[in-house]
């Protein structure tokens, strides 16, 4: 780091900042964190394949069984409608042989108990016709419900239990697959940061942003710096003023589109400046003020009195370039401004 006085150019390093240890632990930390989650990563993908592969597998059993279901059901209404043919055309022969008998009783050429089993099979037979379209009707609601795909006693309910719980594994899959993903992005974007920060070396450069003189070095080499901190102060002394503090009846009377002869302190020659700032200032903004500048103590003529804070920008001079003139700060001047009336001398400091 340049000592104080020391002259520096523009782009010139004035110092380098290398990471404490704990920060490279915390770059190594970072990126050991990350390629662990993107193991993890990689693992709950993986899981969440498989998971959705034994779900397409299942549903290709589920379809499989489901179709041959269907056409088991659908073969069973055949089967029950050759059922029900066959019941009616029992009942029908069983009706007539029991009409013929009947009228026959009545001629007497039969007798009444051939009549009543004739009755009784006729009865069973409508019976048997009943049933038979109930089996038919049971069959048919049997394939009407798997063209919806209702699940049915057996095998297919297994398969939908297994396929609820296979949905409920991806759910969570994919739920803990989303945090892996997240907390695998706010690593690489913490390391990236991190890296940005310190640059791939983890050491950063401040550069001198304009030709100066160094004023002050608060820190020291090998000392420990946090955010925020002031490394150096660093004079541009190609960007002069002289600053004073008049009342503000003498602040009324100054032309400020008059040049200022400034006669400074050990300095032969008169400068010539002009005009840049001049304002009221109360005792609050003159103690901000000083933290700015430094402004020469009120005269005791002006104890008391409503003050105004006059600033003159001036050329830099072939002394104030020297190194140890610090661009001449602090530095005491005598001011002579153009009035409207009169010309006012005043006492002032860099």
């Amino acid at each position: 780091m340049p000592q104080w006085s020391a002259r520096v150019q523009a782009g010139q390093v004035l110092a380098r900042l290398e990471p404490l240890p704990h920060t490279e632990n915390g770059s190594t930390q970072l990126q050991q964190g990350s390629q662990v989650s993107a193991a993890q990563l990689a693992s709950a993908e993986q899981n969440l394949a498989l998971l959705n592969q034994q779900l397409q597998t299942l549903e290709r059993q589920d379809q499989a069984l489901q179709t041959a279901t269907v056409a088991i059901a659908a073969e069973n209404v055949d089967q029950s409608q050759s059922a029900v043919d066959a019941a009616i055309a029992q009942e029908s022969v069983a009706r007539t042989q029991y009409d013929r008998f009947r009228s026959l009783l009545a001629d007497g050429a039969v007798s009444q108990q051939q009549v009543d089993e004739l009755e009784a099979t006729w009865r069973s037979a409508q019976a048997a016709v009943r049933q038979a379209k109930s089996e038919k009707t049971i069959a048919q609601v049997t394939v009407d419900a798997l063209g919806q795909r209702t699940p049915l006693q057996g095998n297919s309910k297994d398969l939908q239990s297994q396929r609820r719980q296979l949905l409920k594994e991806i759910q969570t899959q994919t739920a803990q697959l989303d945090l892996l993903a997240l907390a695998h992005e706010n690593q690489q974007t913490q390391l990236s940061q991190l890296q940005s920060r310190y640059g791939s070396a983890l050491v950063a450069s401040i550069s001198a942003p304009f030709d100066g003189v160094i004023y002050s070095t608060q820190q020291d080499a090998g000392e420990q710096v946090n955010r925020p901190a002031t490394l150096l102060s660093l004079l541009d002394c190609n960007d002069l003023w002289v600053e004073a503090l008049v009342s503000t009846q003498q602040a009324k009377r100054i032309d400020t589109d008059q040049p200022v002869r400034v006669q400074l302190a050990g300095y032969p020659e008169t400068v010539v400046g002009e005009v840049d700032l001049v304002n009221a200032i109360s005792a609050g903004d003159l103690t901000k003020a000083r933290a700015e500048a430094l402004l020469p103590a009120i005269p005791a003529s002006l104890v008391g009195q409503p003050l105004a804070r006059v600033r003159v920008k001036i050329p830099p001079t072939p002394a104030q370039n020297q190194s140890h003139q610090l661009c001449g700060v602090g530095q005491s001047a005598r001011l002579t401004f153009g009035t409207h009336s009169t010309l006012p001398t005043l006492i002032s400091r860099r």
